[in-house]
C-alpha cells in the first residue's frame, strides 16, 4: 500500500528551486523517504507538516567568493512536498541527515484495540 502521495504545486518562487530526488519504501511499521540533498547543512534544512503535508526545504550556500576559479554550481534551494495518508503518525516522525542524504521516517498508527466495557451484575 503506497501511502505517501507527491504534492507539487508549482509557483514562481518554487520554480527557481530544485526538487530532490527520493526513493520511497515501506515497512510494516513505517513508510521511509530518502531524499538527495547534497552540500545542505542542518542549519538550512527545514521540514513541517501542516494537514498532512509534508513539506521538505533546504538550501545549498557557499562562502567562495573571491576565492573560486569557476563556478558551475550556484547556490540553490530545495523544495518537495508530500501528501500523508491519515494512518502516519505526524506527531512521531524523525528525520536524520547523513552525507547529503534526508532520512525521514513516517511511523504509521496503531490499529486501535478493541475496549472491553465491564459489566456490572446486580
Amino acid at each position: 500500500m503506497f501511502i505517501v502521495k507527491q504534492y507539487s504545486p508549482m509557483t514562481e518562487a518554487r520554480r527557481q528551486c530544485l526538487t530532490p530526488p527520493v526513493d520511497i519504501y515501506e515497512t510494516a511499521q513505517e513508510v521511509v523517504v530518502l531524499a538527495d540533498m547534497p552540500g545542505v547543512s542542518k542549519e538550512h534544512i527545514y521540514m513541517n507538516v501542516i494537514n498532512n503535508q509534508l513539506t521538505i526545504s533546504g538550501a545549498f550556500q557557499t562562502d567562495w567568493e573571491g576565492k573560486k576559479l569557476v563556478r558551475e554550481l550556484p547556490n540553490c534551494s530545495y523544495y518537495r512536498t508530500f501528501r500523508l495518508s491519515n494512518i502516519i503518525d505526524v506527531e512521531n516522525i524523525q528525520a536524520k541527515m547523513t552525507d547529503g542524504v534526508l532520512t525521514v521516517k513516517l511511523p504509521k498508527k496503531q490499529p486501535e484495540q478493541p475496549y472491553k466495557v465491564p459489566i456490572e451484575i446486580e
